[in-house]
């Protein structure tokens, strides 16, 4: 127990940082590694990260590595924070802080004695060791400037002077909270990540369309956290193609084969709808946000958008409805009139549906057809000759009784040589 209860926030945090680094299990129980992490005595970090090593040349390394990291920096006014330098320092190639590396030299010893390892030189490169002690600060540069995106979450900066900075990524050793300055890293190589990082890194393959080539491009990319480790292109599989081909089509809805039948089609089920709200929505909106249902499978064996136009777009849409709707939609609102003297397409894209035609077209029918057992009204615009509205009406039968004679006069005047009866309802 704590003399005095550490802050929620910390405590979370801290047990966060010890199962990231195998101390603590999925129940927060201590694991056999946490207990060998205890027994060394060191910052669970550089425990971990001693621990980690694969080989004893490796596990001496990480010793010099974790007596550097729990002393002041022996380089202090050195320009660079690549950690390698105080290695080389350490193992004689240099010159530093005299009284700082000695504690070093003799906290190295302290550990390579509790590892077993008596006075074997540490051997191998810097970054993998680091990796293992400090998984949350994998940093990757973000451009030029020095700047670094960490695993973990949040960034690092080095001065872009810094030769350690040439480098794409770094296992970052000390942090300063002030700016996030990387005080001491190594170069680090994605291929030589420790096996317990490598498992933790994400392949993924993203999916694109490029409108320019007409081509669908794949992504192959390697995350580690916030990190996108590689990133190459991959040859589409048929699948992704048609993955790929609905997405983009999402956007391009009017690239496919929109017949006067097919647009008709989803104005009628939308009229339907307002009766019956079991039928299928076909909005644009709706459509479009749901391509990988009821497009993606017909485009299977295709690899253009250009494919797509050949698509019998009237056909996928009324397979939307069960058999049962599609029957019913016929009956109650049909695409036209069947009438006497013709068949007449009906608009139902407007706030009522319209049937136009010439007024000749309409003879012999004395009343307005029913929609939808009269549900909804119908519009009947009759035309003359010219194709200009005569009269717009929902009561048939009460324009020829009325309307119709004024019409009629004015018609047999302009057109003479059509016939204009007086009771036109009897055909």
């Amino acid at each position: 127990p704590f003399p005095d209860a550490p802050p929620d926030g910390a405590l979370k945090a801290a047990q966060a940082l010890l199962a990231q680094l195998g101390a603590l299990d999925e129940a927060g129980r201590i694991t056999a590694l946490g207990r060998e992490m205890a027994r060394l005595r060191a910052e669970p970090r550089l425990a971990a990260m001693m621990l980690a090593a694969p080989d004893k040349p490796t596990r001496a390394l990480a010793a010099d590595i974790a007596a550097i990291l729990e002393e002041r920096d022996f380089l202090a006014q050195t320009a660079s924070a690549d950690l390698q330098l105080r290695l080389d320092v350490l193992a004689g190639r240099g010159e530093g802080d005299r009284a700082i590396l000695s504690r070093v030299r003799q906290a190295a010893k302290i550990y390579r004695n509790r590892l077993g390892l008596g006075s074997l030189p540490g051997f191998g490169a810097p970054g993998p060791v680091v990796a293992a002690g400090f998984p949350d600060r994998i940093a990757q540069a973000r451009g030029a400037d020095g700047s670094y995106r960490l695993s973990g979450g949040g960034a690092g900066n080095l001065p872009a002077a810094d030769p350690l900075a040439r480098n794409r990524l770094l296992a970052v050793a000390s942090l300063d909270g002030k700016g996030a300055k990387i005080r001491l890293g190594a170069a680090l190589d994605a291929d030589d990540l420790p096996d317990f990082l490598r498992a933790r890194c994400k392949t993924t393959r993203e999916t694109g369309f490029d409108p320019v080539s007409n081509n669908v491009s794949v992504r192959e990319r390697v995350r580690l956290g916030n990190l996108v480790l590689r990133d190459r292109a991959a040859a589409p599989n048929p699948e992704e193609i048609q993955a790929a081909l609905a997405q983009a089509l999402s956007t391009r809805l009017e690239q496919l084969d929109w017949t006067d039948a097919a647009e008709n089609l989803c104005a009628r089920v939308a009229v339907m709808r307002g009766v019956d709200d079991s039928y299928p929505d076909l909005s644009r909106a709706t459509l479009a946000a749901t391509v990988q249902d009821w497009l993606a499978p017909y485009l299977a064996g295709m690899t253009t958008l250009k494919e797509a136009k050949g698509l019998d777009l009237y056909s996928l849409l009324r397979g939307l409805m069960s058999h049962e709707q599609a029957t019913r939609l016929d009956k109650e609102l049909p695409a036209e009139l069947n009438l006497k003297h013709g068949r007449v397409r009906i608009d139902y894209s407007g706030p009522l549906p319209v049937a136009s035609a010439r007024a000749h077209v309409f003879y012999g029918t004395d009343a307005t057809p029913q929609l939808a057992g009269g549900k909804i009204p119908l519009q009947l615009a009759l035309l003359s000759p010219a194709q200009r509205p005569i009269a717009i009406t929902a009561d048939l039968a009460g324009f020829w009784r009325g309307g119709w004679a004024d019409a009629r006069r004015d018609m047999r005047g302009r057109y003479p040589k059509h016939d204009w009866p007086e009771e036109p309802w009897r055909g």
